[in-house]
C-alpha cells in the first residue's frame, strides 16, 4: 500500500542467474495532494572504455545483476591493440549499455565499494568509492600473470556525476580509458624502456657513446634517461665528434636477452588520423612514451610523461637528412581521460628559433647530448630539445672553428652576457650579442654583431596605416527575461556602453567599456529586489573595461599582443524564489539546446573529447600579455520559508535540506586576478585554464561564506565592521593633521562617528542574526503551520529605525503569547475536525508544545526586531538602497500574449499580486484607478477598494448589480449584503469617492469592464 506510513523504500530484484539488483523507492505527496512514486537505481554504470567491463560489489562473491551476456564475450588482448575493439555494432551496443547498480545491504562496511574487471584482467582489489559526487579519478588493473610474458596494465578513469532532470536521484558512474592517443602524423609510439644484452667483456658503467646509432635510451621507473642521438655528420659545417659521453640512469634491475645487441621494442603503428586508447604493455617498465615516424630511418624522439598536461614539442632526427622533424604534443584532460594529440609543429611559430645575424656559423646542441645542428649566417633555424624531459634544459652554443662556447637558457627572456670571438689573421676581436625574446609564441635566440636599437625594433610599426575606425556609444540597453508561465523574472540593464574599434594592416584594437550594470529581480514578495549591482566609489565611473590588441600579420594562430579585463566589485543578492525560477528557465533552454544537438548527432563516438571532437584542429591562440584584474564580490542569500519546492528537482531538494542554515549576509569574497606570461594553447585549453583558475580562486574563498552565515551571527561582518571603525578612528585624525588644526578636529569627529556607527552596526547585526535563527528553529517546534507562515510573513518587514523595530518587536511578543493561549484550544479542535481521534491527539500535543515555544519565540522576535532597528538606525543616513530600474514587472493578461511594457497595467498587476501577501495572485488583473493613497482594483473575479496597500473591502464581480455616478464619486450596488468587519452594519452598496474630473472617465471604464 503506497499510502501507508510503512511503505517500503528498498526492494530487491533477481536476474536469470539469481544475482541481486537492489532498487530504491521515493514516495512523496505534493501540495495538490498528488502522490509521486519514483522507482530508481542509485547508480548507472556506463562503460566508454571500448572493452568489456564486469562489475561486482567488493567482498561480495557474485557479480552484479544483468551481466550474463557480457560474461560470454571473449576478448584477446595478447596481440595488436587495434584488434581489441570490435566492429560488431551489436557487441559495442552491449558493452556501452548502462547497467543499473546498487550495493546489496550487508553488515560489512568495507563492502560499499565497487570492484571492476576489464577484458582478461584480474579484479580490482582496492575497490572504488561511488560516494563523492562530481569526483574524478583513475585506477589501474593488471592482466592475469603469465610466466615469461610481460604483464599488461590497464589504466582507467572514473567519474561520478549526478543525473539531470528526472534522474537527479541517480549517480552516473562513467568508466573511460585514462589515456587516448590521437595521431595527426604517421608515428609509432613506444613505451620508454629497452632491453639489450651486455656482453661479458663490456664494462657496465652506464655510459653510452653518442656516436653509436644503436645506443639505447634507458629509462627507469619514473625518470627518463639522458640518452643520445646521432650527430649530423652530413652537415656542411661538420667537425670531428667531440669526445663527450652522456650519463644514463641505471636500471633498477639489469635484464639480459639472448643475442648480442638484441632489442625488444614494444611498438604499435598509429595511422594518420587514428585514435586509440593506450594501456601500458608492460607494467614493470618505465611509464614514458617516445615516438618516431613510420620510416625506420628516423630515430626515436625523446621520452615524455603522459601525465604531463599542456603542450610541448618532441624532436625526431633522420639518419641522413640534416633537418629534424618536430612534433607538437598536446596533453589535455577532460573528465578522467587524458587526450594525447600528436600534430606537426607550427611552421610559422615553432617552440624555439635560432636567428643567426652574424657572419659566423653557429653549432648548437642540448647540453648533455652530442647531436649537433649547424645554423648558417643569416639563417632562421627552428629548434626543439632532443630530450624534453631533461631539467634543467640548457643550450650549448659554439662558434664554428673557434673555442668559444656559451651555455644559456632559451626560456629566460632578456639579454645574456656578450661573447667575444677572437680575430684571425690580424682581424680584430668581434663581440656577439645574445638576446632571447618572444616573437609571438616562439622563444627566439638572436645572435648579432651589434645591439639592435629600440628604434629598429619598432621601425615596422611606423608604416602601420589605419584602415578602419569605428566608435559606438549607447546610452543603455534593457533585456527582459520571461519564462514559460509567462512572467518576467529578471531585468538586465546595461548603461553607457562605449566601443572603440580600429583596424590597420598590422593590428586590430578594441576598447569596450560599460559604466554600470544591474540585474533586477522582477518577482513579487521577494527579499531582494536587485540581484546584481556594481560597487562603485564616487570617483569611479567605469564598471567594466576590456582592452585588446590583435596582430593581423599572423595567419596560422590568433596572436594577441595585449589583452586586459578589469571589473569593479559586485553585490550579489539571491533568494530561494528567484534561484528556483532562474534554474527552471536555464534548464528549459538547456533541454531545448540538448534536444537539438542530440538530433544532429545521435551516434556518439568513443575516444573523442566531448567538448570538441577535433580539438587538435583547433586554432592556437597566443597572448604576449594577458591580464585579468582581481575584483571583490559581496554575496547574500536568503532562504524563503514556506516555498513549495519540486521534490523531483535537484536544486529544490538541495535547498529544502539546507533551510535557514543557508542564509548568508554580505559575505566578502575576492576573486583573484590572473596574469599569464606568453601563453600559447588552443582556444579550448585557454577556456579550461580560465575556468580552473576562477574555480580554484572561488573555492579558496568559501570559508568566508560559512563565516557570514546567519546561524553563526555573521562573525566575518562583525570583524570587518569593527576593524573598519578602529582604522577610521586613527586614520581620519592622522589625515586631517597633515592639512591643519581645523581638519584635525574634523578628522576626530569623522573617526569617532565611524567607530561608533560600525561597532553598533556590527554588534547588533550579529545579535539579530543569532536570535533570528533561534526564533526560526524554535517556531518549527510549535508544529502550527498557520503560526509559522504568519510569523514568516511578518519577519520580512524590515524596521527603518529603533522606534519602529521596538514597535514590531512588542507586536510579535504579544502575538506569540496570544497564539500560545488560543492554540491550546484551537489546535485540538482543528485536528479533530481534519483527522478525527488521531488529529485530536496531535492537536493536544501541538497546543501544549506551542504553549511553551510560542512565548519564547515572541521574546526572541522582540530582541531581533529591536536589534534590527538599532542596526538600521546606525546606517539610516548612508547611501540609499538600490531600487529596481523598472519597479513593477511586466503585465501579462489571460491571453498570455507578450506586449509592449505598460506602466499603468504593471502597477495594477503588482497591486493585485501583493495584496494580502499574495492571496489573490492566481487572479488576472483587469483595471484599476488610483485615488491618492486609495485605489479601486478590478480583477477577473473580484472588485477591491484598497487604502494604503491594504484591502478595505472586496466583492465578487458576479455580485455587482450595477454602478451609479454622482458628483463626488461612484456607488456600487450588490445583490447581497457585505461588510468589512463584524463591527460594521451589513449593506448592499458601497460609495467610492472619486475627484469630479475623473468621475466620467472612471465610470465609463467600469461600465465597459463590468
Amino acid at each position: 500500500d503506497i499510502t501507508s506510513s510503512d511503505f517500503a523504500t528498498y526492494i530487491e530484484l533477481l536476474d536469470a542467474d539469481d544475482h541481486i539488483l537492489p532498487l530504491r523507492i521515493a514516495n512523496h505527496l505534493d501540495a495538490l495532494g498528488r502522490r509521486r512514486v519514483s522507482i530508481y537505481a542509485t547508480h548507472w554504470l556506463v562503460n566508454k572504455t571500448g572493452l568489456r567491463l564486469l562489475y561486482k560489489q567488493l567482498y561480495y562473491e557474485s557479480i552484479a545483476a544483468g551481466q550474463r551476456s557480457l560474461e560470454q564475450l571473449t576478448i584477446d588482448t595478447s596481440g595488436d591493440p587495434h584488434n581489441w575493439y570490435r566492429d560488431d555494432l551489436g557487441e559495442q551496443a552491449l558493452i556501452r549499455q548502462p547497467l543499473l547498480f546498487d550495493f546489496v545491504r550487508t553488515f560489512d562496511l568495507r563492502a560499499n565499494k565497487l570492484s571492476v574487471k576489464i577484458a582478461n584482467s584480474t579484479w580490482y582489489s582496492k575497490g572504488i568509492s561511488l560516494e563523492a559526487e562530481g569526483a574524478t579519478g583513475t585506477f589501474e588493473i593488471s592482466d592475469e600473470y603469465v610466466r615469461g610474458q610481460p604483464t599488461r596494465s590497464y589504466q582507467l578513469g572514473v567519474s561520478v556525476t549526478r543525473g539531470s532532470g528526472k534522474l537527479w536521484r541517480t549517480k552516473i558512474v562513467t568508466f573511460t580509458p585514462q589515456f587516448v592517443l590521437i595521431n595527426e602524423t604517421p608515428v609509432y609510439y613506444q613505451q620508454g624502456a629497452y632491453r639489450r644484452k651486455i656482453s661479458a667483456n663490456e664494462e657496465d658503467d652506464g655510459e653510452y657513446s653518442t656516436g653509436d646509432p644503436s645506443a639505447p635510451l634507458l629509462a627507469n621507473s619514473g625518470s627518463a634517461s639522458r640518452g643520445s642521438m646521432r650527430s649530423l655528420a652530413s652537415s656542411p659545417l661538420s667537425r670531428p665528434s667531440m669526445p663527450m659521453h652522456s650519463r644514463a640512469d641505471r636500471m633498477d634491475q639489469r635484464l639480459v636477452l639472448s643475442g648480442s645487441g638484441e632489442w625488444e621494442k614494444l611498438t604499435c603503428p598509429l595511422e594518420a588520423g587514428e585514435r586509440i586508447p593506450f594501456h601500458w604493455p608492460n607494467m614493470h617498465k618505465s611509464r614514458r612514451i617516445r615516438i618516431r615516424l613510420a620510416d625506420t630511418k628516423w630515430n626515436w624522439s625523446g621520452v615524455f610523461d603522459p601525465e604531463e598536461l599542456g603542450s610541448f614539442t618532441l624532436k625526431m632526427r633522420h639518419q641522413v637528412q640534416t633537418f629534424p622533424y618536430l612534433v607538437k604534443v598536446n596533453v589535455k584532460m577532460e573528465g578522467s581521460t587524458k587526450y594525447i594529440t600528436f600534430m606537426p609543429e607550427n611552421e610559422e611559430y615553432p617552440v624555439y628559433r635560432i636567428d643567426n645575424q652574424t657572419s659566423e656559423s653557429l653549432l648548437i646542441q642540448q647540453e648533455g647530448f652530442k647531436a649537433t645542428d649547424c645554423v648558417e649566417p643569416g639563417q632562421r633555424f627552428p629548434y626543439a630539445w632532443d630530450e624534453h624531459s631533461q631539467f634543467p634544459r640548457l643550450l650549448r652554443l659554439e662558434v664554428a672553428h673557434s673555442s668559444v662556447v656559451k651555455l644559456l637558457s632559451l626560456d629566460e627572456l632578456g639579454e645574456h652576457e656578450n661573447v667575444t670571438v677572437p680575430g684571425h689573421g690580424g682581424n680584430p676581436d668581434r663581440l656577439l650579442h645574445l638576446e632571447v625574446y618572444a616573437d609571438g609564441p616562439t622563444r627566439v635566440l638572436r645572435v648579432s654583431e651589434r645591439e639592435e636599437l629600440e628604434s629598429d625594433k619598432k621601425a615596422s610599426l611606423a608604416d602601420d596605416h589605419l584602415q578602419m575606425e569605428v566608435f559606438l556609444a549607447l546610452e543603455g540597453i534593457v533585456v527582459s527575461i520571461i519564462n514559460e508561465t509567462p512572467e518576467e523574472i529578471l531585468l538586465l540593464t546595461v548603461s553607457k556602453i562605449n566601443l572603440e574599434y580600429s583596424r590597420s594592416a598590422k593590428n586590430t584594437q578594441l576598447e569596450f567599456s560599460v559604466s554600470s550594470m544591474q540585474l533586477d529581480n522582477q518577482l513579487y514578495l521577494t527579499p531582494y529586489s536587485v540581484i546584481l549591482s556594481p560597487k562603485l566609489s564616487k570617483d569611479q565611473h567605469i564598471f567594466f573595461n576590456l582592452s585588446l590588441v590583435r596582430s593581423n600579420e599572423s595567419k596560422t594562430i590568433d596572436f594577441y599582443r595585449y589583452f586586459a579585463v578589469q571589473s569593479q566589485g559586485l553585490n550579489i543578492q539571491l533568494d530561494e524564489i528567484v534561484l528556483v525560477k532562474a534554474w527552471d528557465f536555464i534548464s528549459l533552454v538547456w533541454d531545448f539546446y540538448s534536444r537539438r544537438e542530440a538530433a544532429k548527432d545521435t551516434d556518439e563516438k568513443l575516444f573523442y573529447p566531448s567538448a570538441q571532437k577535433e580539438s587538435f584542429a583547433t586554432k592556437m591562440v597566443y597572448f604576449q600579455s594577458f591580464l585579468v584584474h582581481p575584483f571583490p564580490v559581496t554575496i547574500s542569500f536568503e532562504h524563503v520559508p514556506g516555498l513549495e519546492l519540486d521534490p523531483d528537482s535537484r536544486l529544490g531538494n538541495l535547498l529544502s535540506r539546507t533551510g535557514v542554515l543557508a542564509n548568508v549576509d554580505k559575505a566578502p569574497l575576492l576573486v583573484s586576478g590572473l596574469t599569464l606570461r606568453h601563453p600559447f594553447m588552443t582556444n579550448v585549453e585557454m577556456l579550461d585554464r580560465l575556468q580552473l583558475h576562477f574555480t580554484t580562486s572561488s573555492m579558496r574563498e568559501m570559508h568566508k561564506l560559512v563565516g557570514s552565515a546567519d546561524f553563526l551571527g555573521n562573525p566575518i561582518s562583525l570583524a570587518n565592521n569593527i576593524s573598519t571603525g578602529v582604522f577610521d578612528f586613527f586614520n581620519e585624525p592622522a589625515q586631517g593633521l597633515q592639512l591643519g588644526a581645523r581638519e584635525f578636529g574634523v578628522g576626530i569627529v569623522r573617526g569617532t562617528r565611524s567607530l561608533v556607527k560600525n561597532s553598533v552596526y556590527g554588534l547588533f547585526n550579529t545579535t539579530s542574526k543569532i536570535t533570528g535563527t533561534l526564533g526560526k528553529g524554535l517556531a518549527k517546534l510549535s508544529v502550527d503551520k498557520d503560526y509559522i507562515r504568519e510569523r514568516e510573513q511578518r519577519s520580512r518587514e524590515q524596521p527603518r529605525h529603533i522606534g519602529e523595530g521596538f514597535a514590531h518587536g512588542v507586536r510579535d511578543l504579544g502575538r506569540g503569547f496570544f497564539r500560545a493561549a488560543t492554540g491550546v484550544i484551537t489546535d485540538p479542535v482543528e485536528g479533530a475536525r481534519q483527522e478525527g481521534g488521531l488529529g485530536l491527539a496531535k492537536g493536544v500535543l501541538g497546543g501544549l508544545t506551542g504553549l511553551l515555544s510560542k512565548p519564547a519565540v515572541g521574546v526572541l522576535d522582540l530582541v531581533t526586531k529591536t536589534a534590527e532597528g538599532i542596526k538600521n538606525t546606525a546606517t539610516q543616513w548612508d547611501e540609499a538602497k538600490r531600487q529596481r530600474v523598472r519597479p513593477p514587472p511586466r503585465h501579462f493578461g489571460p491571453d498570455k500574449v507578450l506586449r509592449g511594457y505598460d506602466r499603468k497595467k504593471a502597477d495594477g498587476q503588482r497591486l493585485l499580486y501583493v495584496l494580502e501577501d499574495g492571496l489573490y495572485r492566481d487572479e488576472w488583473y483587469v483595471y484599476h484607478v488610483p485615488i491618492g493613497n486609495k485605489a479601486v482594483l478590478v480583477s477577473d473575479r473580484h472588485i477591491f477598494f484598497i487604502e494604503d496597500g491594504h484591502e478595505e473591502w472586496n466583492a465578487l464581480l458576479s455580485d455587482v448589480r450595477g454602478i451609479q455616478m454622482f458628483n463626488k464619486g461612484i456607488v456600487f450596488l450588490f445583490s447581497g449584503f457585505c461588510s468589512s468587519s463584524i463591527f460594521e452594519t451589513p449593506t448592499n452598496k458601497r460609495v467610492v469617492p472619486i475627484p469630479p474630473r475623473l468621475c466620467p472617465i472612471v465610470y465609463q471604464k467600469l461600465l465597459t469592464v463590468l
